[in-house]
């Protein structure tokens, strides 16, 4: 009985703790390994964010620069309207017939 105390127990004391040990370490490794995935798709997903972003600001400034423009032509065609009226009321004060 007491070889059994002496010899058994210890070395199955011996097995659970480097087993706890091993549990542990594989946990810590398991973790590490997430942690590492989870970074690279966060990584990943800024990135096709960015490039998302950055394609819809192209867009967005592109369709400004055209409302830019199609509000000078407006302007521009709002005083040529206007010159256009000033000379039509020129004309038809000296006798001429405007058509437009």
């Amino acid at each position: 009985m007491q070889l059994l105390l002496w010899t058994i127990f210890p070395l199955a004391v011996v097995l659970i703790v480097l087993s706890l040990a091993g549990i542990t370490r594989h946990r810590q490794v398991m973790i590490r390994m997430v942690e590492d995935r989870d970074r690279g798709l966060t990584l990943a997903e800024a990135n096709r964010l960015a490039h998302e972003i950055d394609e819809r600001t192209d867009t967005l400034t592109r369709a400004a620069s055209r409302v830019a423009v199609h509000e000078n032509v407006a302007s521009a065609v709002a005083t040529m309207v206007g010159l256009a009226g000033g000379l039509s009321d020129h004309y038809t004060r000296h006798g001429h017939k405007v058509r437009f």
